[in-house]
């Protein structure tokens, strides 16, 4: 997989999707990576980044 980054500035206003779940690549030291899936309900309304 290969990882792409644009550099970007601003904030973002709002993000307009369907959101279902948030897939998160976590590598814990000592166990690997692994994938957690956060599961959204409702709206996304105040969702950190």
């Amino acid at each position: 997989m290969e990882e792409i980054v644009i550099p970007v500035r601003g904030k973002i206003k709002r993000i307009v999707a369907e959101v279902k779940e948030i897939v998160v690549e976590l590598e814990f030291v000592g166990y690997g990576v692994r994938e957690i899936t956060i599961p959204v309900e409702g709206d996304i309304t105040g969702l950190k980044f």
